[in-house]
């Protein structure tokens, strides 16, 4: 989920040093186990010369979404933000998304989550997709085509993967603005989120190469 970035990033805000060399040390290895892992499976060991960054609260998000946690203290305590699903619709459910321009669909079920209240079987107007991808600035395109059947809704917006160069890991989120000159700064603005699609450079096969 690319968040190691944004926990090292916290912890040299913080000013905690005695904590970087070991987080460095598990990112390194890490790296070798996903390299010799993906060179299985006959992709590329590294799906980006810079893997993408991402922010603690989409994990946390992701995590209450898709699996069940047992966490000694209260969940409200935790200072965090918990967004509702993004769903990718396109490729299988966001895996195995072809490397070329193109529109993605969408789904969000907003629930019992108010944030998007007054967006709720509107047009679209003033919503957004925001791409993390690579250490690259937020990327926002805005929602087009947006369907609303009660707090549920399915919508469509453009993958720019030519001039962003999106290989691998992409994680977008439902946005209530569109310009962003850091990760962090998307969270406050999130309606739903995170959405994970992944675009694979895979290898033929080894034996050519």
């Amino acid at each position: 989920m690319s968040t190691l970035q944004d926990v090292g990033f916290k912890l040299a805000r913080n000013g905690d040093a005695g904590s970087v060399r070991g987080l460095t040390s598990s990112l390194g290895q890490e790296g070798q186990q996903s390299g010799f892992y993906r060179s299985l499976l006959s992709k590329k060991p590294s799906s980006k010369p810079f893997l993408t960054t991402s922010v603690a609260d989409f994990l946390y998000s992701f995590l209450q979404q898709r699996a069940i946690v047992t966490c000694p203290y209260k969940a409200d305590e935790i200072p965090l933000k918990i967004f509702p699903a993004l769903d990718v619709l396109t490729g299988k459910g966001g895996t195995e998304v072809e490397p070329v321009d193109q529109h993605l669909r969408f789904a969000i079920d907003l629930g019992h989550f108010g944030d998007g209240d007054k967006y709720v079987n509107g047009d679209g107007k003033g919503l957004w997709i925001t791409y993390f991808t690579g250490p690259l600035l937020p990327i926002s395109v805005p929602v087009e085509n947006i369907k609303w059947n009660g707090r549920t809704a399915k919508f469509e917006a453009k993958f720019p993967f030519d001039a962003n160069e999106m290989m691998g890991l992409t994680i977008a989120s439902l946005t209530t603005k569109n310009n962003f000159t850091s990760a962090p700064e998307v969270v406050s603005s999130v309606i739903a989120g995170p959405g994970l699609i992944q675009v694979e450079d895979k290898v033929i096969s080894w034996d050519g190469i």
